[in-house]
C-alpha cells in the first residue's frame, strides 16, 4: 500500500500538482493530515507551514502601521471619488453637465491609477524585508508597464469568459488567478505563464485564498461602515480604512504566495488547463467585441435621430 502511495505522490508531483493539492487529496481519501504530510515529506521536500489567519491578521496590521505611506497612496486614488459623492451626491444622472464631466474625470483617474498603485503596494509587500520606497516601487512598475498591461488584460478577459458561463465559473477563475500579479512581480513570469503558475499554486488551497481575502476585506468593510455613521468625516475615514484593509489583504495574499511558491518552486499547470484559459480569454474577447459592436450600433441609431 505504501508503494502505491509513493507512486501516486510521485505521479502527481511530476504532473505539476502542488504539495498542498496532494495533501488535500490524501486527506480526502482517508489519510490524516499528519500522515499525508509525512508521506509528501518522504519525497525530500520540506513543507513550509502557512501561518494561521489570526497570525496573518496580526502581522499584516503591524506591517500596515509601519508603511502608512503605502496606505496614503492607496487612499489617494479612492478619496477623490468619495469626496465627490459627498459634495455632489450619488444621483449622477441629475447632476449638472460640469459635475458629470468632473465625475468622468475622477472615475477615469481612479480606474487608471488604481491598478498601478495596487501593483506598487504588491511589489512593496513582496519585498517587505528590504523596505522599498514608493519611488523604487514606481520605477519598477513603470519599467514593466507593458507586461503589466498585458497581464491586466488577460486576467479580466479570462474572468469575464467565466462569468458569462453562469457567473460561478468566473468566481472560481478569479480566485485561481489571484496570484498572477504576485507571480509576475516576483518570478517575472509574464502573460499566460503567470496565469498558469497562479492556477498551479492555488490548486489545493482555493478555499484558503478565498476565505482569507474575503475575511480581511469583510473586517475592513465593517469598520468602514461603522465609521460612516459619523457623517462625511466618517465616510472619508472609512475610505482610508478600506485602503488599509486592501493593503492588509495584499500582505495576507503575499504571505500565502510566499509559502505556496516555497513549497512548490517548479509547480506548473497541466496542458489542458492552458487550453481552458485560452478558451476563456477568447470568449472574453468575443464578449467585449460584441458589446462594442452593439454599443456602436446603438450610438449610430441615436445620433441618426438628431440628423436634419
Amino acid at each position: 500500500m505504501e508503494n502505491e502511495l509513493d507512486k501516486a505522490i510521485t505521479e502527481r508531483i511530476k504532473a505539476g500538482y502542488s504539495k498542498e493539492a496532494i495533501i488535500t487529496e490524501l486527506i480526502n481519501n482517508g489519510y490524516t493530515k499528519e500522515s499525508a504530510e509525512a508521506a509528501v515529506l518522504a519525497h525530500g521536500a520540506e513543507i513550509v507551514a502557512l501561518p494561521s489567519f489570526g497570525e496573518q491578521l496580526k502581522a499584516s496590521f503591524a506591517y500596515v502601521k509601519s508603511r502608512l505611506d503605502v496606505v496614503a497612496l492607496l487612499a489617494a486614488v479612492s478619496l477623490p471619488l468619495t469626496v465627490y459623492m459627498l459634495v455632489v451626491g450619488e444621483d449622477i444622472e441629475n447632476a449638472s453637465s460640469l459635475e458629470q464631466v468632473w465625475f468622468a474625470i475622477i472615475l477615469l483617474f481612479t480606474l487608471l491609477l488604481g491598478p498601478v498603485t495596487n501593483a506598487m503596494a504588491t511589489y512593496i509587500t513582496l519585498n517587505k524585508d528590504t523596505a522599498l520606497s514608493l519611488s523604487s516601487a514606481w520605477s519598477y512598475v513603470w519599467g514593466h508597464i507593458g507586461s503589466l498591461l498585458w497581464l491586466w488584460t488577460l486576467v479580466p478577459l479570462a474572468i469575464l469568459g467565466g462569468m458569462v458561463l453562469f457567473i460561478v465559473p468566473g468566481i472560481i477563475v478569479s480566485v485561481y488567478l489571484s496570484l498572477a500579479l504576485f507571480v509576475f512581480l516576483k518570478e517575472d513570469k509574464r502573460g499566460l505563464a503567470a496565469l498558469l503558475r497562479s492556477h498551479a499554486l492555488v490548486r489545493g488551497s482555493w478555499w484558503t485564498i478565498l476565505g482569507r481575502t474575503f475575511g480581511v476585506m469583510l473586517l475592513a468593510g465593517i469598520a468602514a461602515g461603522l465609521l460612516g455613521i459619523f457623517g462625511p468625516i466618517g465616510e472619508v475615514a472609512g475610505t482610508i480604512v478600506q485602503a488599509a484593509g486592501m493593503f492588509m489583504m495584499l500582505y495576507v495574499v503575499a504571505d500565502c504566495y510566499r509559502v505556496f511558491a516555497s513549497n512548490n518552486p517548479e509547480c506548473v499547470a497541466e496542458a489542458n488547463v492552458s487550453t481552458i484559459y485560452k478558451l476563456l480569454i477568447g470568449l472574453g474577447v468575443f464578449i467585449v467585441v460584441s458589446l462594442g459592436v452593439v454599443l456602436g450600433i446603438g450610438a449610430t441609431i441615436v445620433l441618426s435621430g438628431f440628423a436634419p
